[in-house]
């Protein structure tokens, strides 16, 4: 799967968990521990919320006890409901109005 380049300030916790993120399948979280992120629900917060806009997520799945797996997802793409009338499209033939 293709990721979007890493939106996070080089060197920093988030830069460090996206890059091990994008480049695994899927992250247990003691890995972010070994990658010296402190306080990874925090971040992944952070993360989240930076990533929703861009079309991205995080998504979380408890394996057993206290193991989390965390990848990236892409979002489902947002489909706009067609727009409603206007309000002279919708009483225009009380009044005549579009009647030749």
């Amino acid at each position: 799967m293709t990721y979007l380049p890493n939106p996070f300030e080089w060197g920093t916790q988030l830069h460090r968990m996206y890059a091990a993120l994008s480049t695994m399948d899927s992250v247990f979280n003691h890995v972010f521990r070994g990658l010296g992120v402190l306080n990874y629900t925090g971040r992944m917060s952070e993360a989240r919320t930076r990533l929703h806009p861009l079309g991205w997520t995080i998504r979380a799945e408890r394996v057993e006890g206290g193991v989390w797996c965390y990848r990236l997802e892409r979002l489902p793409e947002k489909k706009e409901p067609p727009p409603s009338p206007g309000f002279w499209a919708k009483v225009g033939g009380w009044f005549g109005v579009g009647r030749t």
